[in-house]
């Protein structure tokens, strides 16, 4: 682990965190710890990186794999590839091979997904598709966000919706 700055689970791996399952068979954590990040920073002359990106700190998560096939469950909502990687750097999630993501109803496919964390923003793409139909696919069911407000308990403080 500590020569590596590396951590590998292997077999029936489940990850939880808060009410997200995510099951696959290898997962990877990749650490910073602070003598790399400072020989970094002196060879660059800079705290931040060329996109802006402040590095992590000593022995922060820098990145996780998993190798699959991959799930993630969390309420209604669901994602399923062959490999998934969260990148703490670039605050991204990416999906790859065979990826579904739904959300009750509504279903997106494509070979790759990538989830912009902070803009809650995803793209679906099927890059260097060989075989056809090469299109992404999606399913969206009209008002399923409407039922989904309406399931939802009222925050603290707030009167129920009729």
């Amino acid at each position: 682990f500590d020569k590596d700055q590396k951590a590998v689970y292997s077999g029936d791996v489940v990850a939880v965190r808060g009410t997200t399952v995510t099951r696959s068979t290898v997962m990877t954590i990749f650490y910073d710890n602070k003598k790399s990040q400072e020989q970094k920073q002196a060879s660059s002359g800079a705290v931040k990186s060329a996109a802006g990106v402040q590095p992590p700190q000593d022995g922060a998560l820098r990145r996780i794999e998993f190798r699959g096939p991959v799930s993630v469950v969390n309420g209604t909502q669901t994602a399923n590839a062959n490999e998934m990687i969260y990148d703490a750097i670039a605050k991204t999630v990416t999906l790859r091979g065979n990826a579904v993501v739904t959300d009750g109803p509504n279903v997106q496919r494509g070979e790759l997904m990538t989830y912009n964390t902070e803009a809650s923003i995803a793209t679906i793409t099927n890059p260097g598709c060989a075989q056809p139909p090469c299109r992404v696919q999606g399913v969206f069911t009209p008002g399923s966000q409407d039922d989904d407000k309406k399931r939802q308990p009222p925050r603290s403080g707030q009167a129920p919706k009729n």
